[in-house]
């Protein structure tokens, strides 16, 4: 049986996290904050905060799907009568 022993350097690379370290030059210098990596979610544990946050989130949906409704009919609206109403308007006269 053979076996591989890997170079003493190279495993002393992996196991300290230095090639990992090349990424840290991403960073904000001001602030430290990586701009490359995702937020984490922040979930509270206790089930009373949750639900709390459930019903939180859920009032907010229902007040904001009546503006969603009215801006977007009013958007669907404008996009379709302006038209009817530029292709019925008078030809315009031009003066010599």
């Amino acid at each position: 049986m053979i076996f591989w022993v890997a170079p003493r350097a190279r495993l002393a690379d992996d196991l300290s996290g230095s090639k990992m370290e090349k990424f840290r030059s991403f960073e904000d210098p001001a602030t430290g904050i990586m701009p490359f990596m995702p937020h984490k979610a922040v979930v509270p544990k206790n089930l009373l905060f949750r639900l709390i946050r459930g019903i939180i989130g859920l009032g907010l949906a229902l007040v904001r799907l009546p503006f969603l409704l009215v801006f977007t009919s009013l958007l669907v609206l404008g996009s379709t009568v302006r038209p009817v109403f530029a292709s019925c308007s008078p030809a315009k006269r031009h003066h010599s």
